[in-house]
């Protein structure tokens, strides 16, 4: 939904030429991107991540890019950061939304003053952030976002019980845990089923990936949580993609270096217990979105719950 609005109803609303690649590799998207002098951008984070690495981004001439927007999950402040080190005065905006409400926020002119911020609230749409007892809690702490809006989905076809799970009170529960700064500014943690409960505290796993994304060894990170019965609890785990320049000899030293950093940057229920660990490549849904159950450590517990 958001694809066909963003990529096809939106810029034929506002006369807008559309370049489409039969097929997509990041070389070919970056090269038609300078062939077609782009000025607008629209992706998913791992290919802004990728995109920010790519080395014809520095050899190609890409001064025409005024606007990227970026969707469908949490980009890092860092890589917004080098991409607008990148490309000149680049306006770097993330927009936040579900199909369930096809776009509820949208990006606002400032979003460049709140790197990381998934902007403002659209005119006419209302929110409630709540706790786990759907009380409102104090401005700037995170909650469960509820909304309410015209734009709202009466309901799944034929399924009344999913559709009566989704809403309280009229009001449709998101699913998604965010904050709201003084000046209006939506911030992204995390999808509430994807926290990680360690003990009697939550730990977002976006929060852990931001940390790793300002080393430089790093490409992309991924943590996700496990269940230690010995303790009741859950623990939190990390795996990286490193850049391609290190040695499979090297590999280990670094990822014991790189915990070892992280380590002191982070309260004591935050540290990995897991370890940190190399994958060759996140696993990702179609439209770039990370797929923590598909981490190794998740297919582990589900091959063991099958037994």
């Amino acid at each position: 939904m958001i694809g066909a609005l963003g990529a096809v109803l939106f810029p034929a609303y506002m006369g807008s030429y559309v370049a489409a690649m039969r097929n997509f590799t990041l070389p070919s998207y970056i090269k038609a991107c300078a062939k077609v002098k782009a000025t607008t951008l629209k992706v998913v984070p791992s290919v802004a991540v990728a995109f920010a690495q790519h080395p014809l981004v520095k050899e190609l001439d890409l001064s025409s890019i005024k606007y990227i927007l970026s969707a469908g999950a949490t980009l890092q402040p860092e890589v917004v950061r080098k991409m607008q080190e990148l490309l000149k005065g680049v306006c770097f905006v993330q927009t936040y939304g579900m199909s369930e409400t096809i776009i509820c926020k949208l990006p606002h002119n400032k979003s460049i003053e709140k790197v990381g911020s998934v902007s403002r609230l659209l005119s006419g749409v209302k929110i409630r952030i709540v706790d786990e007892k759907l009380q409102d809690v104090e401005p700037g702490t995170p909650g469960e976002v509820l909304t309410k809006a015209p734009t709202v989905f009466m309901g799944y076809r034929n399924n009344t019980e999913a559709t009566n799970e989704s809403f309280h009170n009229d009001w449709l529960r998101t699913g998604d845990v965010l904050s709201m700064d003084a000046d209006g500014f939506l911030w992204f943690h995390e999808r509430q089923k994807e926290l990680i409960k360690v003990q009697d505290n939550q730990v977002a796993p976006s929060e852990l990936e931001g940390i790793f994304s300002a080393h430089p060894k790093v490409l992309e990170a991924a943590v996700c949580g496990y269940f230690d019965e010995s303790r009741q609890t859950d623990w939190p785990i990390g795996y990286v993609t490193l850049i391609a320049s290190v040695p499979e000899n090297e590999r280990q030293a670094l990822l014991d270096e790189i915990h070892a950093w992280f380590e002191g940057q982070v309260a004591t229920y935050k540290k990995l217990r897991g370890g940190l660990h190399h994958i060759d490549e996140l696993p990702r849904n179609p439209t770039g979105k990370l797929m923590r159950g598909q981490l190794p450590i998740k297919l582990v517990a589900k091959r063991e719950n099958k037994m």
